[in-house]
């Protein structure tokens, strides 16, 4: 998830493994002025069990990379409305870098 700030992006973060009990959180605290790119892509990720295929998700991703390397990957449940606030975000770092 992504939070926004006046000076600054949040972003927080949840991985979990559903076939363990497995669960990670994060946070971070990007400055606008620090964000080097944004991007989107398009993954495809197959699920298997027991080495049969079960499922194909399809995925939008929103991916920030700082000056120092460091990105954030947030995946994209809806199409529609992930390209209105890609769109958003973009126009927001116009403006913060533009002062």
């Amino acid at each position: 998830m992504l939070f926004f700030s006046r000076h600054e992006l949040h972003g927080y973060t949840l991985t979990f493994n559903t076939l363990r009990v497995a669960r990670n959180e994060g946070t971070d605290v990007y400055f606008y002025q620090d964000i080097v790119s944004v991007s989107t892509s398009s993954l495809t990720v197959k699920t298997t069990v027991d080495g049969k295929e079960i499922k194909v998700n399809n995925i939008e991703t929103f991916d920030i990379t700082t000056k120092g390397g460091t990105s954030l990957t947030v995946n994209l449940s809806d199409s529609r409305q992930g390209e209105e606030s890609v769109n958003a975000m973009r126009a927001l770092l116009r403006e913060k870098k533009q002062g």
